[in-house]
């Protein structure tokens, strides 16, 4: 069973939203973006009001993650929605290191698919679980941050964040 609840994340005091079962996170949404909820991305949610401890111990990792304090996500994920080739890309971005960044068509290279940036690219943006699987360290050949589902400013904000703290 899928099952979502809303938490409150330090980032500007904003709501952002979290999905899972009950060992596995699936979904993280962009923080103050309401409209950012897991049946967006992932079909057949349902809602609970009931924090239980995986949830609170995920929103736990993941605020320590945005105020710098951690640099490691150890929050088992579970890719629900998106196609082989997405989950393919999704599952290569954990891989990437903390405070590196790597261009889009690095990571159509490593996936295997060095011909189809375009399409790593939309599997980056549809990643369902910021942060814990960290899309915001793709960025264009010229350097530049691109696109990010939690906003162009978050996604400096969260490069530059890991510079400082390597």
């Amino acid at each position: 069973m899928t099952r979502y609840y809303q938490i409150q994340l330090p980032v500007n005091g904003q709501l952002t939203w979290l999905a899972g079962t009950a060992t596995q996170l699936v979904f993280v949404g962009t923080p103050g973006n309401e409209q950012d909820m897991p049946n967006n991305l992932i079909p057949t949610v349902s809602f609970m009001t009931k924090k239980t401890p995986f949830f609170v111990a995920a929103a736990q990792k993941i605020s320590r993650y945005l105020t710098g304090q951690s640099e490691i996500f150890d929050v088992p994920v579970l890719f629900l929605s998106g196609t082989p080739l997405q989950q393919r890309v999704w599952q290569a971005l954990t891989t990437v290191p903390y405070g590196t960044q790597l261009t889009y068509s690095d990571l159509a290279q490593q996936v295997g698919y060095p011909k189809a940036v375009r399409a790593v690219a939309t599997a980056v943006a549809k990643n369902p679980l910021l942060f814990v699987v960290p899309c915001h360290r793709v960025v264009r050949k010229d350097g530049s941050a691109g696109q990010y589902r939690g906003g162009v400013d978050l996604k400096r904000h969260l490069l530059t964040m890991e510079q400082q703290n390597r």
